[in-house]
């Protein structure tokens, strides 16, 4: 029996960025999405289904099961499409399969993501951020010593699918150029910068950081 996890995903900040080549700087949370393969049936799951596609193989049976809420905005999408094929297809190298799970939701689902959450739950350190340079598509671990600090992920009840929302539309912005759009993205990366250099600096919960020398 194959069973893998995948969790759900915050980012800090480096919104609407991924697709634009820029920076972004999410870490993961506890809960998330566990799929289990399992003898019997499969019958008809359009995400299995798109994953195995991707994998070429015959979906089999999946079990899934997942404490994260559908439509959230901690990738829930991401987290079930990264679990499905972990547990389809093993254990493969961690960005072949982000760019699986972009395919999955870009051509079979229509929805236009960038690579932000599939590298997010794919790849982000448990208890710590990681820096994604999708430039140089590069992840780098960043410390979340927070100290007494905590982050909090509030549910405002509000749910949302990236193909039926506005996300593709922005996005279509930003590849025409939209002056907006564009002075976000260089403006947004410049904070993540900040962002990474607050936390090596232990600006946040400065009083429970160590230390430096």
């Amino acid at each position: 029996m194959q069973r893998a996890f995948a969790p759900g995903r915050v980012n800090l900040i480096g919104e609407h960025t991924d697709y634009n080549g820029g920076l972004a700087l999410p870490f993961v949370i506890e809960q998330g999405i566990t799929v289990t393969v399992r003898p019997g049936p499969s019958g008809d799951q359009p995400w299995r289904d798109a994953v195995a596609a991707e994998l070429g193989i015959a979906p089999p049976a999946v079990e899934i099961e997942s404490d994260l809420p559908t439509g959230g905005r901690l990738s829930s999408s991401a987290a079930l499409c990264a679990a499905l094929a972990l547990a389809i297809g093993g254990e493969r190298d961690r960005w072949e399969l982000a760019r699986l799970c972009q395919r999955v939701e870009n051509d079979h689902l229509g929805a236009r993501t960038g690579l932000l959450d599939q590298i997010a739950v794919l790849m982000a350190p448990s208890g710590g951020a990681l820096l994604i340079d999708f430039a140089a598509l590069s992840a780098t671990p960043v410390a979340l010593e927070l100290g007494d600090w905590r982050l909090a992920v509030l549910d405002s009840g509000e749910r949302h699918a990236h193909a039926e929302s506005g996300y593709n539309e922005r996005r279509a912005e930003c590849e025409r150029g939209d002056p907006r759009r564009l002075r976000h993205v260089t403006s947004e990366n410049d904070r993540v910068h900040a962002a990474v250099e607050a936390l090596a600096e232990c600006e946040i919960g400065r009083a429970s950081c160590r230390e430096r020398v």
